[in-house]
C-alpha cells in the first residue's frame, strides 16, 4: 500500500510542478498557490481511495473496483466542492483568478484520477489471486 501512495503522490506533485512552473512564470505566481489548492484537493481523497483498496480487496474480488468508483466519487465531492468552497468562501475576487483556479482542479482531478486508476488496475493474476469468472 504504501508503494502505491507514494507513487501516487509523487507522480502528482511531479506532474503538479512540472505544469506549475512554466504557467506561474508566464502568467503569474497566484497559479503557484492555485496549483498547490488544487492538488491538495485532490491528492487527499486519492490516497484515501488507495487504502480503501486495501481494505475492500481483502475483502472481495471487486474491491478494487468498488475502491475505484468510491474514489472518484469521494474526489468529485471533496476536489470540487472544495473548490467550489475556495472561490466563493475565499473570494477569489476577479473572474480571471477563478476561472485560473478551476482549471487547476480541473487538471488535477484528471491527473490523480489517472494515475490512481493505473495504479488499481492491476489484474488480479498478477497479485497472486483467482481471477473471477466473467
Amino acid at each position: 500500500m504504501t508503494r502505491r501512495v507514494a507513487i501516487l503522490l509523487a507522480v502528482g506533485l511531479g506532474v503538479g510542478v512540472l505544469a506549475a512552473v512554466p504557467v506561474g512564470l508566464g502568467f503569474g505566481p497566484r497559479h503557484w498557490a492555485f496549483a498547490a489548492a488544487a492538488f491538495g484537493l485532490c491528492l487527499v481523497p486519492g490516497v484515501g481511495t488507495l487504502v480503501l483498496a486495501d481494505v475492500l480487496d481483502r475483502q472481495s474480488p471487486y474491491g478494487r473496483l468498488l475502491a475505484l468508483v468510491a474514489g472518484t466519487a469521494v474526489r468529485l465531492v471533496v476536489g470540487f466542492g472544495g473548490a467550489a468552497a475556495v472561490v466563493f468562501l475565499a473570494g477569489v475576487d476577479d473572474r480571471a483568478g477563478r476561472v485560473g483556479f478551476l482549471v487547476w482542479v480541473l487538471f488535477a482531478y484528471l491527473v490523480t484520477l489517472a494515475a490512481e486508476t493505473a495504479l488499481l488496475a492491476k489484474p488480479a493474476a498478477q497479485a497472486g489471486r483467482p481471477v473471477p469468472p466473467g
